[in-house]
Parts: structure tokens; C-alpha cells; sequence
């Protein structure tokens, strides 16, 4: 559903890059092929002895129509290359 999204941490622990996509989509969310409704877009870094992201805002992220998230193992907007497998741990705090 549509809600807040103000801190997002991933972590990664392979040797590929991966990248994690927010959108502001609900039910009927078709996952990663498409950059409609794209709001961000963040690259988790590649590391063996696990490398990640931190992000916040002091005012956060509005989604509308629902929060939807998507992580894959390519950089195009549109990349469907699944993420590494058991490598990903992605938290997002919203409300």
C-alpha cells in the first residue's frame, strides 16, 4: 500500500554488483522490466566480506499507490538479471 519510506540498508556478499529499485506501484506490480514509476535507484556494492548501502531522509520518500522494491544483478532501469542469490539482505524502514 502507499506509505513512507525514510531509511534503506542493504547489504550484499558476492562478488557482483547488485542494484535495488523502489517503485511506486501496488497490487498487479509486474517487477523489474519496466522504469515506469521508478523513484530510486541505488547500486549495492560488490564484496566477499560484505559490502552495502545506507540511505536515509529527514523527510521522506512519498509512494502514492504502494511501495514495491526490486533487486537485480544489472543497471538498466529495466534489467530483469536475478540478484545474487542468498548474498542480499535489503531492510527498508517505512510507515
Amino acid at each position: 500500500g502507499a506509505g513512507q519510506v525514510y531509511k534503506i540498508m542493504a547489504t550484499n556478499n558476492s562478488a557482483t554488483v547488485n542494484y535495488l529499485r523502489l517503485y511506486n506501484a501496488g497490487t498487479g506490480f509486474n517487477g523489474c522490466n519496466s522504469a515506469t514509476n521508478l523513484v530510486y535507484q541505488v547500486a549495492i556494492p560488490a564484496s566477499t566480506s560484505v559490502g552495502g548501502i545506507s540511505d536515509s531522509w529527514s523527510v521522506s520518500m512519498a509512494f502514492s499507490t504502494g511501495i514495491s522494491i526490486c533487486v537485480t544483478s544489472g543497471y538498466a532501469t529495466n534489467d530483469v538479471t536475478n540478484a545474487t542469490a542468498s548474498a542480499m539482505s535489503v531492510n527498508i524502514g517505512y510507515n
